[in-house]
């Protein structure tokens, strides 16, 4: 059997996920139990935050 190990890119890219995973899963939770009745308005701004970001970031590669 050949030994095959993975890069420190590779770990990293798999550690990432699993965090993001975790972070998906308990986030939204956490933020309708703190908001209540306005946990709609917290997801609709933390989905225009994450975009901005997401543009920026974007923006900044080319």
């Amino acid at each position: 059997m050949s030994e095959k190990k993975i890069s420190s890119r590779q770990a990293f890219l798999l550690s990432l996920n699993v965090v993001l995973a975790t972070i998906l899963l308990l986030v939204p939770s956490e933020v309708i139990k703190e908001s209540g009745v306005n946990a709609w308005l917290a997801i609709i701004i933390s989905g225009f935050i994450v975009a901005y970001f997401l543009e920026n970031r974007k923006k900044s590669k080319v």
